[in-house]
């Protein structure tokens, strides 16, 4: 009876820890805004101030963290072309 107990506590956690980290992973591609049009991004792209590119091959990079594509930086917008790992909300720090 003991043994079924444990066996019971170790599959419903196990399924429980596989549901929460499937979660996690699903959630930001659930509530992601749509991708803007390309239009868009081109023409934040035109008054770009500052261009920076993102490799997929660089060191810390890894199967969930990971950008490939260039961001351009003006003073109104940043605007990315290429393809950002999914992920929560990111954030751009000054």
């Amino acid at each position: 009876m003991k043994k079924m107990f444990v066996w019971l506590v170790a599959s419903h956690l196990a399924v429980f820890t596989m549901g929460f980290a499937l979660g996690i992973y699903v959630l930001p591609l659930l509530v992601a805004p749509p991708a803007p049009e390309a239009a868009q991004v081109q023409a934040a792209a035109r008054d770009a101030k500052f261009r920076g590119t993102f490799r997929r091959d660089l060191k810390g990079s890894d199967a969930l963290h990971w950008g490939e594509g260039e961001v351009t930086l003006s003073p109104a917008a940043v605007a990315l072309h290429g393809r950002l790992a999914p992920g929560p909300a990111y954030r751009l720090y000054r």
